[in-house]
């Protein structure tokens, strides 16, 4: 899918994945203010400018647990990088939406899309609201802070492989992940030859990305995120050699050291460290 195809322009308006309409609807939730003004649920994450909560809802199929992201005050910048990169207004939500459907369409686990909408003024957004189905997998680094000093080298060996491959095949469909953070990398299945990954915190992905330079950058967010007392260097190095191919032109040393002047820079920025 080409991720600036529009299928539909509004001023306040949702857009459903097939068969969640009437389910939500049933909740309560039809349009934009019910869901921007929705009180249910368990907030999990908020600031100025976004809100995140869990809820259930009962379904043809049982009780399921949905994730809803609302974004009650956007950036004006935010709103001009979504103008840019689709050539139109398009809301946050929105944005994430397509950023789901897009790496779903290219064979990449993303959380499951249920819905979007948002409030649109004279082209600028004044709210909008995302919401997925619960991803079926586990956070990477609460596994990794569980189980890593109990896994085998073996396991341990095939974990980082995969991660390695899995980066590398998100960069094969031109997507950039700038957020690329061990925290928003899920695993789907237990640790093994076929095991699945999956991204989340679409917000700020990016496609059509060829450079190099960009997919360090990337790199070096993940390297930021790799604490040292689980991730050594032969733990880092067999996870970026999985992601190197033969005929990379750029030889190892300088691959490295692009990966980590990027994690420097991460560093310093940050006002805390990572933990985990």
């Amino acid at each position: 899918m080409d991720c600036g195809t529009h299928e539909k322009d509004s001023m306040d308006a949702i857009e459903f994945a097939p068969s969640w309409q009437e389910v939500f609807a049933e909740a309560g939730l039809a349009t934009v203010e019910d869901f921007m003004h929705y009180e249910g649920g368990t907030p999990i994450g908020h600031n100025r400018h976004r809100q995140v909560l869990t809820f259930v809802l009962d379904t043809p199929t049982g009780p399921r647990r949905f994730y809803m992201k609302r974004f009650i005050r956007p950036h004006l910048k935010d709103m001009l990088a979504t103008w840019r990169r689709f050539g139109r207004p398009c809301s946050q939500a929105e944005c994430e939406w397509r950023y789901a459907r897009t790496l779903l369409d290219q064979g990449i686990e993303t959380y499951p899309p249920v819905c979007h909408g948002a409030m649109m003024r004279c082209g600028f957004e004044q709210g909008s609201f995302f919401v997925t189905e619960e991803i079926q997998g586990r956070c990477l680094t609460d596994y990794v802070a569980e189980a890593w000093k109990t896994l085998s080298p073996e396991d341990r060996h095939v974990l980082l492989v995969s991660l390695g491959r899995f980066v590398r095949r998100v960069h094969e469909a031109r997507i950039s992940f700038p957020d690329l953070y061990a925290w928003h990398i899920y695993l789907l299945d237990p640790v093994g030859p076929s095991s699945q990954l999956a991204l989340i915190d679409l917000h700020r992905m990016r496609c059509g990305v060829r450079r190099l330079g960009e997919r360090l950058r990337n790199l070096g967010a993940l390297e930021y995120s790799l604490l040292e007392r689980y991730f050594d260097d032969d733990a880092k190095r067999t996870l970026f050699e999985a992601y190197r191919r033969a005929g990379d032109r750029l030889p190892w040393d300088r691959f490295r050291s692009r990966i980590l002047h990027r994690a420097e820079a991460l560093r310093r920025r940050r006002r805390h460290a990572p933990d985990y």
